[in-house]
């Protein structure tokens, strides 16, 4: 089984209730001791509609614009990426769906930090993969942030075959934009230049319906 090289690892988003209140007032008038027929009764109801001064606007709820980051500040509202249902399917397509989901949540992590669903899909054992989360969460805990880094899946392939540790190895054709390092002052504290796509070896694990990658990097002698 050929074992990944890091290329990554110098890389350092009521119903409200509303009570309107009528006074609906109905009366009788006439003296009961008075002489003759019984005055007529007349009633009438007020109008409850509401007029339209009254008539509640309910303004629903706005999703805040997502930010990149920038020398202004770090990226912010920015959405996490959802799991394609394919992505938990035990076939070739299930696994390239994953592949390119797994890539997704690495690149959300450059820019926000929050590892927390990549690091629920990724073995710890991948050295590559913590290395850049570590390194990550190093800059952004002195107060910096990053910009960039977006990770674009090109093309996949594999041959859907486990060996005898039960994994299987793909080849994705990657390709990484340029990376920003911001200090707490927004001035640049170092960069990595886009990187030019390149086949690298990802190395995934089918167990409790869904996938685990266990490794990613070039693979080893090239």
């Amino acid at each position: 089984m050929p074992q990944p090289r890091s290329t990554f690892g110098s890389r350092r988003t009521t119903a409200a209730l509303v009570m309107i209140l009528g006074l609906l007032t109905a009366g009788c008038q006439g003296d009961p001791g008075a002489p003759g027929p019984s005055t007529p009764v007349v009633t009438t109801s007020a109008d409850t509609s509401p007029s339209p001064s009254q008539v509640p606007t309910i303004t629903a709820p706005t999703t805040p614009e997502p930010s990149p980051a920038s020398s202004d500040g770090p990226a912010a509202n920015i959405p996490v990426p959802e799991k394609p249902p394919l992505a938990d399917e035990n076939s070739v397509e299930g696994l390239e769906a994953f592949t390119e989901y797994w890539f997704e949540l690495f690149s959300y992590g450059y820019i926000t930090n929050d590892w927390a669903e990549f690091l629920e899909i990724t073995d710890t054992g991948c050295g590559t993969c913590m290395n850049v989360v570590e390194g990550v969460e190093d800059h952004f805990s002195t107060g910096g942030w990053v910009a960039g880094g977006d990770a674009e899946v090109i093309s996949f392939s594999s041959e859907f075959e486990a060996n005898t540790a039960g994994s299987i190895n793909s080849f994705v054709e990657v390709g990484q934009d340029r990376v920003t390092m911001f200090s707490p002052s927004g001035g640049e504290t170092g960069e990595s230049p886009p990187s030019d796509p390149s086949i690298d070896v990802v190395i995934a694990i089918y167990e409790e319906d869904r996938w685990i990658m266990l490794d990613f990097g070039s693979p080893e002698g090239t």
